[in-house]
């Protein structure tokens, strides 16, 4: 009796934290104006790095050799490439890319950017992402 006890008061701890961090991220906006992409870091510990990311236009093919990305599209629509398969992404959207996956947003299909809380894991500090050049790409 007691362990239920303890995981309820648990539970009933963590998930309205959750939820209140949930309900923020559509609060957050970029720290200054940008061109195309801006990324701002929300948090980070040695298992996981959680971003949010804007485009407004692309995102370059890129790939992360030791790293698995989640993505939840929080606002906008795009069109992204996941090796040889494009796929419309749009708000609501929520896709994992496997370490080892070639990946990128081709065209940004919105007026307003493409908003995207991205959880890469374990911890990135952006050396694990490496461009794929075109003819690479294609070869």
């Amino acid at each position: 009796m007691r362990f239920i006890y303890i995981t309820l008061i648990y539970w009933g701890t963590v998930f309205p934290l959750c939820a209140q961090i949930a309900d923020k991220a559509a609060d957050i906006v970029p720290d200054k104006p940008y061109e195309n992409i801006y990324v701002k870091s929300l948090q980070s510990d040695s298992l996981q790095s959680v971003f949010v990311i804007w485009v407004k236009k692309e995102v370059p093919a890129h790939v992360h050799k030791a790293h698995t990305e989640t993505i939840v599209v929080l606002a906008g629509k795009a069109m992204m490439s996941i090796n040889d398969s494009v796929i419309h992404i749009q708000k609501g959207t929520i896709l994992t890319i496997p370490s080892g996956t070639v990946h990128s947003v081709v065209k940004v299909n919105s007026r307003k950017p493409l908003k995207v809380l991205s959880i890469q894991s374990p911890f990135f500090d952006g050396k694990d992402r490496f461009f794929i050049e075109k003819e690479q790409k294609k070869g």
